[in-house]
């Protein structure tokens, strides 16, 4: 009987500590985080709540049940004992005493307290080994608000591992520590590969080199081959004008010899002429 009236006295402290309002800072939202949702938060949801949201932590606990996240993790139909256990395990892997857990039901099933309140509750209420687990759980939460990671899936499995005892803290933030370091070693390569895909590669350059220099060639045996018009008229080559030379060397040697070997038609007609009237004088008598 004793001990159960200690425990409803405490129960009752907690919950005036718990109704007086309080400031959302790094901390208190961290452990609220991990009360509810069994998690570290990320660094975009605990900067919203902490810096811009500017509501009171009760407020934060009550906004917390508006939440997609939360409706998943309790949805309707969800029992009060299964939520009070789910509570305890989450901070401290374990489930409540009988008589104290007596207590949070009744609170609860006759709406004498809001769940967000009674989270709260048990948050300021951990003490001996409760309040260590919570510790050590609040400073691997706060490491990986640090990290800057917004990884839920991570945030939820990074406090699996999480005791009351600091080694289990050292390991959780080795684990933090390597994550970090396979996404910066991801980010780096991601952006080289972005940089030799925008980059044309050596190969494709000089293939491009060596089709401009061949057409290049194409066109100026083209311009070579291929006469070009000046004013209509057509521009011989060289070769051409030296093929017509000799041609017309050729037609002159001939008509140079044709004119020694022949007489012309003048000259056999003068002859024919000569002939004849030689011919005649021998014809006519002579008289003496």
């Amino acid at each position: 009987m004793i001990n159960k009236l200690k425990i409803i006295l405490s129960a009752m402290l907690i919950l005036t500590i718990a109704s007086v309002a309080q400031d959302g800072n790094k901390t208190s939202v961290t452990k609220l985080y991990i009360a509810t949702f069994d998690r570290a938060p990320d660094k975009a949801g605990l900067d919203y709540w902490v810096n811009i949201s500017k509501l009171s932590l009760e407020e934060i606990a009550m906004s917390f049940f508006d939440q997609p996240e939360t409706q998943d993790k309790y949805p309707n139909g969800y029992s009060t004992v299964d939520f009070i256990n789910s509570i305890y395990s989450n901070l401290f892997k374990r489930t409540p005493d009988q008589i104290g857990g007596d207590y949070w039901i009744k609170e609860l099933d006759i709406k004498n307290m809001k769940k967000s309140v009674f989270i709260l509750a048990i948050v300021n209420g951990a003490k001996d080994s409760d309040a260590d687990i919570l510790e050590n759980k609040t400073e691997i939460g706060l490491a990986f608000v640090e990290s800057g990671s917004n990884d839920v899936e991570r945030a939820r499995s990074i406090m699996k591992g999480i005791t009351g005892d600091k080694y289990t803290v050292a390991t959780a933030l080795k684990e933090l520590s390597d994550s970090i370091k396979t996404d910066e070693k991801k980010q780096t390569q991601t952006e080289v590969k972005k940089e030799i895909d925008i980059k044309p590669s050596t190969n494709d350059t000089s293939k491009e080199d060596t089709t401009k220099k061949e057409t290049s060639k194409t066109e100026e045996k083209t311009k070579t081959d291929t006469p070009t018009t000046s004013t209509g008229t057509e521009t011989k080559t060289d070769a051409d004008k030296k093929d017509e030379k000799k041609s017309t060397d050729d037609s002159g040697s001939t008509d140079k010899k044709e004119d020694t070997t022949l007489p012309s038609t003048e000259d056999n007609s003068n002859t024919e002429t000569k002939k004849e009237e030689e011919q005649k004088k021998d014809d006519l008598p002579t008289f003496w």
